[in-house]
C-alpha cells in the first residue's frame, strides 16, 4: 500500500512539473515520432541505466515493472508511457553520493537537464528531463532501503484504437 501511495504521489508531482514545462508548446515541437513500443523501451532503458549508476555492491534486488500507463502531455492523444523500478539496497547504501554522481554525470550530457531535488521527507533525489518532455525521477522510497525510479517517456501520439487509460 505504501508503494502505491508513493508511486501515485510521485506521478502527480513529476507530472505536474512536466506539464507546467510544456505549457504553450505545440504538438509539432513537443512530440516525438516514437511508437508506443519505442516510447516504453526508451523509458525502461533509462530506468535500467539509472540502476546501473547505483553501487552494485549495495543493490539487493531490482524490480522493474513491465506494465505501465499513459500520462497526458497536454494535447489530445499526446501522452507519455510511465514506468517504475524499485531497487532494494543494503542499509549502508549512500543516497547522497549516488545523487551527486548522477547529477554530475548528467549535467554535461547533451539532451538532458538534471536537477538535484529534495523529497517531501527531506531526502535527496534527482530529476532528469530529456527531449520531448521525458522525465526521470530517482529518490529514496517510503520503505527503508528502497530506491524508487519513475520514468516518463518522451511525449508521443497515442495511436487510434488505443485508450489513454489503458495499461501497456
Amino acid at each position: 500500500m505504501r508503494r502505491i501511495i508513493f508511486y501515485s504521489l510521485s506521478v502527480l508531482t513529476l507530472g505536474a512539473m512536466l506539464v507546467s514545462c510544456g505549457q504553450g508548446a505545440t504538438v509539432e515541437n513537443s512530440t516525438s515520432d516514437l511508437t508506443v513500443d519505442e516510447a516504453k523501451q526508451t523509458a525502461m532503458s533509462m530506468e535500467r541505466e539509472l540502476v546501473s549508476r547505483l553501487d552494485p555492491d549495495r543493490v539487493v534486488s531490482v524490480d522493474q515493472l513491465q506494465v505501465g500507463g499513459f500520462f497526458g502531455c497536454g494535447e489530445e492523444r499526446i501522452v507519455q508511457w510511465t514506468g517504475h523500478t524499485e531497487v532494494v539496497v543494503t542499509p549502508d547504501f549512500d543516497i547522497e553520493a549516488t545523487v551527486d554522481r548522477i547529477v554530475e554525470e548528467y549535467s554535461g550530457r547533451e539532451g538532458f537537464e538534471v536537477k538535484r531535488d529534495v523529497t517531501s521527507l527531506g531526502d535527496p533525489g534527482v530529476h532528469i528531463t530529456g527531449r520531448y518532455g521525458a522525465g526521470y525521477l530517482l529518490s529514496p522510497g517510503v520503505d527503508d532501503n528502497v530506491v524508487e525510479i519513475l520514468s516518463f517517456s518522451p511525449c508521443f501520439t497515442l495511436p487510434e484504437g488505443m485508450s489513454g487509460v489503458d495499461e501497456y
